[in-house]
C-alpha cells in the first residue's frame, strides 16, 4: 500500500500514522452512521434500502440492542450530541490556530448546542423533582436570546453560563 520507495526511510512512521488514521476514521464513520440512523428515525424519513440497510447494519454491529427502549426524545438528544461533536471537530480541523474559548457563530453549531442544552435542563428538572438536594441547585431559568449570538443562558447553583 504505502511503499518505502515513495516515502523513503520514514515509511514505518507513515504506515503507523495511516494505521491510526484509518482506525480513528472507522470510529468517526460509525458515529456518523449512528447519527444518520437517528436522524432518519427522528424525521420519519424514508431512505433507499441501499442507504438505510448499511446504516442499520453498522448500528447493529455496534450493539444489536443499542436503540431498544430509547425514547424519541432520548434519540434526539443523542443526535444533538453527535451533531455538536462533529461541528466542533470540523471547526477545530478548519481553524486549529483560533483563539481559545467560546467563539462559535455558526448558526448550526449554536442551534445544536441550544437543543442539547434545553433537553439536558429538562432532564435535570425531572430528576430534581425526585431528589431534594438537586432541587436546591436545579436550573431555574432558560431563555432564548438573539438568534445567532446568545442562544441560551441558565442559572444553576448561582452561576450564569452564556454561549456566544
Amino acid at each position: 500500500m504505502w511503499g518505502p520507495e515513495i516515502f523513503g526511510r520514514h515509511a514505518m512512521s507513515f504506515e503507523s500514522l495511516m494505521g491510526v488514521v484509518q482506525r480513528l476514521n472507522a470510529s468517526t464513520e460509525a458515529l456518523a452512521a449512528l447519527g444518520a440512523e437517528l436522524r432518519l428515525r427522528r424525521d420519519g424519513a424514508q431512505a433507499e434500502l441501499e442507504t438505510r440497510q448499511p446504516l442499520q447494519d453498522i448500528v447493529g454491529g455496534i450493539d444489536p440492542t443499542l436503540l431498544d427502549g430509547v425514547s424519541p426524545q432520548q434519540e434526539s438528544l443523542a443526535l444533538a450530541v453527535i451533531g455538536a461533536g462533529f461541528h466542533h471537530a470540523v471547526d477545530l480541523l478548519e481553524d486549529p490556530a483560533r483563539a481559545p474559548g467560546w467563539l462559535h457563530q455558526d448558526p448550526a453549531v449554536l442551534q445544536t448546542i441550544g437543543r442539547m442544552s434545553g433537553r439536558i435542563v429538562h432532564q435535570i428538572d425531572a430528576i430534581a423533582t425526585l431528589r431534594p438536594a438537586i432541587r436546591k441547585r436545579r436550573v431555574r431559568e432558560i431563555r432564548a436570546v438573539e438568534k445567532g449570538k446568545t442562544l441560551w443562558s441558565t442559572t444553576a447553583g448561582g452561576r450564569q453560563a452564556r454561549s456566544r
